[in-house]
């Protein structure tokens, strides 16, 4: 699959992250363990970021790094949710996801980086 089009199916399945966290506070239950939350390179994404499929020439690129440095600080706040919910303290949880929360503003960054990725790819 061309880069673009992988980067536009990675954007579409990280979405999918919002409803899996707000579950996990709802519930206090996670279907991934804290440690595979908090690393990177064990998502979908991250296993396609960290593969053989992208070209030297294209991981060498500044708006990749850029890309790889917001998905690492994404599972961080990501997993802060999971485990914030997990603890049962659901408030701080739903603080991190709110509209002007980490969580927003780490996704928000991400989505950015990844468009621009993308634009810059010939």
């Amino acid at each position: 699959m061309p880069i673009k089009k992988e980067i536009q199916s990675a954007i579409a399945m990280h979405s999918m992250w919002k409803a899996r966290l707000d579950k996990c506070i709802e519930t206090g239950e996670f279907d991934t363990p804290l440690h595979i939350v908090e690393q990177d390179d064990q998502c979908h994404l991250g296993k396609w970021l960290y593969g053989e499929n992208i070209p030297p020439a294209i991981r060498a690129s500044e708006a990749y790094q850029k890309v790889r440095d917001s998905h690492a600080q994404f599972h961080q706040v990501a997993a802060k949710v999971v485990e914030l919910a997990l603890a049962g303290n659901k408030q701080e949880a739903y603080r991190i996801m709110s509209s002007n929360g980490e969580y927003t503003k780490a996704t928000t960054d991400l989505v950015s980086k990844m468009m621009e990725w993308a634009n810059s790819i010939e």
